[in-house]
């Protein structure tokens, strides 16, 4: 729900869970009758149950992600009370299954979920017996039990197209239009991601990385445009761009296809060049989402990003050249960082000043090497990451501001980045 997410409402770039609709495509093609309830833009969960209770359904599936924990679990002691079912699905739970099987659900779909909810369903229907499924986690003996483990699909190709007739696409057309003057959707053109970086938790798709065929990622996008006339699409993949001659395929079919639309993509620096970057240009590619992470190259490094800082700059000049805006994340209080190392990061930023940046806490989420050797109180206390976080992400803000206001080379605003650095490093203090 957006009420639960601030972040998300202060950008409102809300889409449709793609999870939950290609469930209900792969169901639907089994015989299936399959309803959906989109929670993003409701004040509360009272739609929920009342679905429960004028449908009645066999099973409800909860897609659960790490920002809707709590009313996931909700929901699940709300089909269960009715004896209903419950089975939760998505990164959240595949991780932190023993809390979802606390009561709360009857069954954890962990990975990648077609199959799976192909096969959970004819169990159901047929008796209680689900151990003989792959890809489950269930209570036996009072302990959770994970059955033997689920291969991910070889041909996503074969995979239906999401089953997007289930959702109601106003609510997003009216909050996307009203903020940014357009109306966007996605889609999704491969799965998974085969790099190491430390903090990235990837517990449905791991690290495979498959493409579809771009035949099919273009019968989709007509598809889309054609019935929902969307004026930009996000690929939701978490990295677009990783199979380079796949990636100038695409942009060929997409402007051979004379689509009036443009593009989003999320995308690794070290994976760009400029002829990759005028293609995509030229193919309607509007923004690029980088994982920029930080400006130090300790860090980076600590981080397993695999990236060479002193390209970073080189790339994000070549993205701007090729016309496409550029929106980089960035990660403050990573284990280890200092406040040398966010100099470097605001350094880095308000030299090459990218069109839009968010930021995050360094987060050690289950199933991470970053979780395995993190402290579980390392977030508290007014010295703590948190407080420094806190601090260094208005610091960048307030000098990404006077960079683009006064810029670089104006006497007030270096005199105004000298306070922000003198009063950080009085609050925030220095480690190391």
């Amino acid at each position: 729900m957006l009420r639960t997410d601030p972040p998300e409402r202060r950008g409102m770039r809300p889409f449709a869970p793609l999870g939950p609709l290609y469930i209900g495509a792969v169901l639907k093609e089994a015989g299936h009758d399959v309803r959906f309830f989109d929670a993003t833009f409701e004040k509360d969960l009272s739609g929920f149950e009342e679905m429960l209770g004028s449908w009645k359904p066999d099973i409800a599936g909860v897609y659960s992600t790490f920002l809707s924990k709590a009313g996931a679990l909700r929901m699940g002691d709300m089909a269960r009370q009715r004896g209903i079912f419950a089975v939760a699905g998505g990164p959240e739970s595949s991780v932190n299954f023993e809390q979802y099987l606390d009561g709360h659900f009857n069954a954890v779909v962990v990975g990648e979920g077609e199959s799976t909810a192909v096969e959970l369903l004819a169990a159901v229907e047929k008796g209680p017996e689900l151990a003989g499924i792959p890809g489950l986690v269930i209570m036996s003996k009072g302990k959770p039990v994970a059955t033997q483990k689920r291969e991910m699909a070889p041909d996503i190709d074969n995979i239906p197209f999401p089953l997007r007739a289930m959702a109601d696409f106003e609510p997003y057309r009216k909050a996307w239009t009203a903020r940014h003057g357009f109306f966007a959707m996605n889609i999704m053109a491969s799965r998974g991601c085969p790099f190491d970086c430390d903090f990235c938790s990837r517990p449905v798709f791991g690290r495979s990385h498959r493409t579809r065929t771009v035949g099919k990622v273009m019968d989709e996008i007509t598809l889309v445009v054609d019935k929902y006339r969307p004026q930009r699409i996000r690929f939701s993949d978490d990295i677009l761009p990783l199979n380079r001659k796949w990636t100038l395929e695409l942009c060929g079919a997409i402007r051979d296809s004379g689509l009036d639309i443009g593009f989003e993509c999320l995308a690794r620096m070290d994976l760009m060049d400029r002829e990759l970057l005028a293609v995509m240009g030229k193919a309607g590619f509007k923004k690029i989402y980088y994982g920029v992470e930080s400006g130090s190259q300790r860090v980076l490094d600590a981080m397993c990003k695999g990236t060479d800082v002193e390209n970073i700059p080189k790339i994000a000049r070549l993205t701007r050249d090729a016309g496409i805006e550029q929106h980089w994340f960035m990660m403050l209080g990573y284990p280890g960082e200092r406040q040398a190392d966010v100099e470097k990061t605001i350094a880095l930023m308000t030299g090459s000043l990218p069109e839009e940046f968010s930021t995050t806490l360094a987060n050690p989420m289950r199933g991470t090497p970053l979780h395995s050797r993190t402290p579980q109180d390392s977030n508290t206390g007014i010295g703590g990451r948190r407080f420094r976080y806190l601090w260094n992400n208005f610091r960048m803000h307030a000098q990404m501001r006077l960079a683009r206001s006064l810029g670089k080379a104006n006497p007030l605003g270096k005199g105004a980045t000298g306070i922000l650095r003198c009063i950080s490093s009085a609050m925030a203090g220095r480690e190391g």
